[in-house]
């Protein structure tokens, strides 16, 4: 941003909301809302930072109060972002930038809290037009004793997430004897992990994204049972077209599920925690969903649709495709302004995310060694 940009942006500015929680200027603010107050001197270009008070609690707040480097030592986020998205671990960003390591866990918190608002409030009106594909993909967290299940809902024409969701999966598959001890004393000790979430949580999905269809939706999934239970008995395929294509077919650019299958391809092939037989997985779900957010916000967003190939898919992003953005975002643009849960409602979904609260998490557990 250049400084004559970022002069006239200040003496424009007008604040959004009133940054004391206990005001109810924060939750609904009303027009013209505060009053100006001058400036203060600071050593940042453009010497000066514009002060606001608000008429209702009468607190006092400056322009840069709703920046997303507000009061940091160190404005680094656009460089932890893109080393994130790109395929570096946390440790390695840390030493890139000579930081700690829990610094740029917390920057990517900040950083997926806002991705979320932000996503949330341009997608807000958006109407499903085309064909979805819906699939998902398997990893782990702490060790491979706790799997996970995470699905995406992608349009077919644009490659644009609509929505995504995470669920617990009990360990499963070929065990030695002393992983299936390992197993069995975890599962006496926390319990095992409930059989229907990929279900329950499919099924909000589906109900979630029939509210923004008018017209019958076609939906793309492979034979996973769960899918077709949800579509057949919880739902009545209501609204709903289901076309199912075995997962054994060749995994091309003409297979119904191509969407998903290139998200999940990326999603292995960018973020270091997700990638196989790595040493750089999460411990705990938020940090994993902190790192997906914001890949799939970049990707919607901050993206063109490929990297490769046609002009014209490299100049819209999938946003842009589905009529929500009129451009590609740098990254300032994307996360200018900073937002609070308040401003912009999340679904109910998203609120485990955002507040970092996960279902069924076995946050109390101590550390053991995976297999």
């Amino acid at each position: 941003m250049s400084q004559a940009i970022a002069k006239s942006r200040q003496n424009s500015f007008i604040p959004p909301y009133c940054p004391n929680p206990n005001c109810s200027n924060h939750r609904n603010p009303v027009a013209e809302f505060f009053r100006r107050k001058g400036k203060i001197l600071v050593k940042k270009y453009p010497g000066y930072n514009k002060r606001f008070q608000c008429k209702t609690c009468g607190r006092y707040f400056v322009f840069s109060a709703f920046a997303l480097d507000y009061r940091c030592r160190s404005n680094s986020f656009e460089k932890i972002f893109w080393s994130s998205t790109q395929g570096m671990s946390n440790r390695s960003i840390a030493r890139m930038l000579g930081f700690s390591e829990h610094k740029v866990r917390q920057s990517l918190k900040l950083l997926a809290r806002q991705a979320l608002l932000r996503w949330e409030l341009l997608a807000k009106n958006l109407t499903v037009r085309e064909p979805l594909a819906y699939d998902g993909f398997e990893t782990f967290i702490r060790s491979q004793y706790d799997i996970n299940n995470i699905n995406h809902l992608v349009g077919k024409k644009s490659l644009f997430v609509y929505d995504f969701n995470y669920s617990h999966l009990n360990r499963k598959g070929k065990m030695t004897e002393l992983q299936r001890e390992k197993l069995k004393q975890i599962e006496e000790k926390f319990g095992r992990y409930p059989t229907d979430r990929v279900r329950i949580q499919t099924k909000n999905i589906f109900q979630r994204i029939l509210k923004t269809n008018n017209t019958p939706l076609i939906l793309h999934t492979d034979e996973h049972k769960t899918y077709q239970l949800v579509l057949g008995n919880d739902l009545g395929k209501h609204g709903i077209l289901h076309q199912v294509t075995n997962s054994k077919k060749c995994r091309n650019g003409k297979n119904p599920l191509f969407p998903v299958n290139h998200l999940d391809m990326k999603i292995r092939h960018f973020l270091k925690s997700c990638t196989r037989e790595t040493i750089a997985f999460n411990k705990n779900e938020a940090g994993l969903m902190d790192r997906i957010i914001l890949f799939l916000a970049s990707k919607n967003f901050m993206r063109g649709k490929f990297i490769k190939g046609k002009i014209g898919d490299n100049e819209k992003s999938p946003a842009m495709i589905v009529g929500i953005t009129k451009k590609i975002f740098s990254f300032k643009e994307f996360f200018f302004g900073r937002m609070t849960a308040f401003q912009v409602h999340i679904r109910e979904c998203w609120r485990e995310f955002y507040y970092r609260k996960f279902v069924f998490a076995r946050y109390e557990m101590a550390a053991y060694s995976g297999c």
